[in-house]
């Protein structure tokens, strides 16, 4: 009883140090690249295009319309109170309601037509990614023999290490045969 507690500490104790070396080793390897995060690319997409695409879908449109309609409405306003302020006092109810909506139309119209123009670009930009997934759809050929491609690359890579790996064990082991034939 007391040997196989003694067996079971010795064993424990070699688990403990080991498990101490491999955080060890693992700390001066540092951070693991499968701990990084994956930026916004699903694993099975391999195709940047894609991801360009997508941040197209979420980029906002220019504001520029607002920019220039801003101005232009506070430039109506602007003339409407030069034309009308005298008269807005002595006029009777049927012309100042006539003057009222000749300031407040043109100011709801440029406003829309700002709002508008805005959505209309971003409109362009959700038809233009749409248009380039529609051609990737047309022609999945293309994308499949780019990715074909670079894994047939990647293949040949890897076989022509092995294959040199191979070469240089057999090298070895024709050296090793000569020393053994010496030897003997």
């Amino acid at each position: 009883m007391w040997v196989n507690r003694m067996a079971s500490n010795t064993v424990d104790s070699r688990r403990r140090d080991k498990r101490a070396a491999d955080r060890q080793a693992e700390s001066r390897r540092g951070p693991s690249l499968e701990a990084t995060p994956l930026r916004g690319r699903p694993a099975n997409e391999n195709d940047p295009g894609t991801s360009l695409m997508m941040a197209r879908l979420h980029r906002r449109p220019s504001y520029m319309a607002y920019y220039v309609a801003v101005p232009a409405i506070l430039a109506w306003v602007f003339v409407w109170f030069m034309a009308y302020s005298s008269v807005i006092a002595v006029q009777a109810l049927p012309q100042l309601v006539a003057s009222v909506a000749l300031l407040v139309f043109p100011v709801i119209i440029m406003g829309i037509m700002a709002y508008f123009y805005s959505r209309a670009q971003q409109l362009r930009q959700v038809s233009e990614v749409l248009m380039q997934s529609a051609m990737r759809l047309i022609r999945p050929q293309d994308i499949a023999t780019e990715g074909l491609t670079s894994i047939a690359q990647a293949v040949r890579s890897e076989v022509d290490l092995l294959v040199g790996g191979v070469e240089h064990a057999v090298q070895r082991a024709t050296v090793l045969e000569e020393i053994v034939h010496k030897e003997i």
